[in-house]
């Protein structure tokens, strides 16, 4: 059925609900694999008067690198766990949602799996759905996992 899955993951609770149906799928299947994260880049948005120097975007970045390589380190052990193998990837962009697509279509997955966080109301307002966004502009099938 599936010849390649995306899985994106942030590290979150659902985000690992998301990873461990799509390990399931891919065992029953025996699709590839590719398990992602994405991280936005250092912005200067919203610091006016700050002072940046180059040391703190390379802090900045180094923690996101971090970050990244823990959550995907992560998702290696619970695909290990389930006896599945997987690639993962870590990229950088501003829309993670956009990345996530434009991932997908390069690698030639033929599905996008990934968990929402159900934010509801002025939550969701002011901090937007990655997982909506990809479902709105995505032409590769996606599932959501709550």
């Amino acid at each position: 059925m599936y010849k390649h899955i995306l899985i994106a993951t942030d590290g979150s609770d659902f985000s690992a609900k998301s990873l461990e149906h799509g390990l399931g799928i891919a065992k029953s299947t025996g699709c590839d694999v590719t398990v992602m994260t994405v991280t936005k880049p250092y912005s200067l948005s919203g610091l006016t008067g700050t002072r940046i120097s180059e040391q703190s975007v390379e802090d900045y970045n180094n923690e996101w690198k971090e970050f990244a390589a823990a959550i995907l380190s992560a998702a290696q052990k619970t695909a290990d766990a389930a006896n599945v193998q997987i690639k993962t990837l870590h990229q950088t962009g501003i829309s993670p949602a956009s990345i996530i697509i434009e991932t997908a279509e390069d690698y030639g997955c033929d599905l996008i799996i990934m968990g929402s966080h159900g934010r509801r109301g002025m939550k969701r307002l002011l901090l937007g759905s990655q997982a909506n966004e990809v479902l709105q502009l995505s032409k590769i099938p996606v599932l959501v996992v709550k």
